[in-house]
């Protein structure tokens, strides 16, 4: 049988991948002209298997006045008059209840152990030279945020997340003596990992190429057609002259699923999250481990010779806004941390990627009404953590579905 897949960042590739293992002849489908172009190629490089959290929450109800005034420096709302906007919010809204909360919660760390069960096979597929590097995660913390993210995350001193003090923080992290921040204590996930998601991708595109998978740059597909023997599906792309037949299709281009599912995805089911990043050389203090501030609403990470910045999460905002808010980033990232980054060198690279997110933050994966048609997006800011245990989940509903 022979499987379309849609996109070629980390999700659609490991998807690929997946298919390719189970003896299905796979060809993915990608509109820039290489992987990883888009939304996975400068994430913050974290695979937080051990602790993430669902964007809907209570506490994030509370300052949505803040958010949408312009108030929060992590996060920004621009209202929009886009029935999927109000749709979205409408859902989202309905998630920061706390029973909803707890249960994503609870749901999203099931997927993520799942993900940390498959970590191994990320090396095996795309091989080694990917930065890939078990730095653990500290999450620095306030007085203020610490009953709150304690609550969040499943504790485990003898395991996977320990509350440490800032001395002990600073013990498993000496560079933090350096860092300007007002943290007092820290959850640390000592198991967590480091990867670059665009070297990845880079590699698991050509090892697939070398498999025997066709992966089709500059394919922007227009449609995908049911054919009249319902047996198998026909994808155009750039024009109607180029086509192709499949048995089954996966998207896993989430930002072009709306216009291409039409009816197939429920109204308020993705809306885009604008995040930002700069990739700068290393300082003279760079962290060993991959570092969150909750306070500051960013990440930074070490990979190889690198430090990646990270963080924000806007929702509608303007092309015209991605410059101060990039600038906005490195500016509190210096201030934080003057020593982990060489701020001033010629050849810092921002980036701006829109991660399209469900309202409960746990990604859309499986079959759909329209039959031979599947689905694996909506992972918002944590595809690079997810994609090996969604890839998986997909992979298997596939030959599940096709039987």
């Amino acid at each position: 049988m022979h499987i379309g897949v849609i996109g070629a960042g980390v999700v659609g590739l490991t998807t690929a991948a997946a298919l390719h293992e189970r003896g299905l002849d796979v060809t993915v489908y990608e509109a820039e002209s290489g992987p990883a172009a888009l939304t996975s190629r400068a994430n913050g490089g974290q695979l937080s298997y051990s602790y993430c959290h669902p964007f809907a929450s209570a506490a994030m109800a509370r300052q949505l006045p803040a958010l949408i005034a312009g108030r929060r420096q992590g996060t920004r709302v621009r209202p929009s008059a886009s029935s999927a906007f109000w749709f979205w919010g409408a859902r989202f809204l309905r998630e920061c209840l706390p029973g909803r909360e707890r249960r994503n919660a609870l749901a999203l760390g099931e997927l993520a152990a799942a993900a940390r069960s498959r970590a191994c096979w990320l090396r095996e597929v795309a091989g080694d030279d990917w930065g890939y590097r078990r730095a653990g995660k500290l999450v620095l913390l306030t007085d203020a945020e610490a009953p709150q993210e304690i609550d969040d995350a499943p504790l485990d001193p003898a395991g996977r997340i320990q509350h440490l003090s800032r001395e002990q923080a600073c013990e498993i992290e000496p560079s933090l003596a350096s860092w300007q921040s007002e943290h007092a204590s820290a959850l640390y996930c000592a198991t967590d990992a480091v990867g670059d998601s665009h070297r990845f991708s880079n590699q698991l595109a050509q090892r697939l190429r070398d498999k025997g998978v066709c992966v089709r740059y500059s394919s922007r597909v227009q449609h995908v057609a049911q054919n009249a023997d319902s047996a198998t599906l026909t994808v155009i792309c750039n024009g109607v002259s180029d086509t192709h037949r499949h048995d089954a299709i996966v998207f896993c281009a989430a930002n072009s699923a709306p216009t291409l599912l039409p009816g197939l995805l429920p109204r308020g089911s993705l809306l885009s999250l604008t995040g930002y990043s700069v990739s700068l050389p290393i300082g003279r203090e760079p962290p060993t481990a991959s570092i969150t501030s909750v306070a500051d609403h960013l990440v930074i990470a070490r990979l190889d010779d690198q430090i990646r910045i990270a963080g924000f999460a806007d929702i509608n905002a303007r092309p015209r806004d991605w410059p101060g808010r990039t600038a906005a980033l490195l500016h509190r990232a210096r201030a934080l941390a003057p020593l982990a980054a060489d701020y001033d060198a010629a050849d810092a690279r921002p980036w701006v990627g829109h991660r399209p997110a469900t309202p409960d933050s746990l990604p859309i994966v499986g079959a759909t009404r329209a039959p031979r048609v599947f689905l694996n997006l909506g992972h918002g800011a944590l595809g690079w953590t997810l994609c090996a245990a969604t890839a998986e989940q997909a992979a298997l509903a596939v030959t599940t579905g096709l039987r």
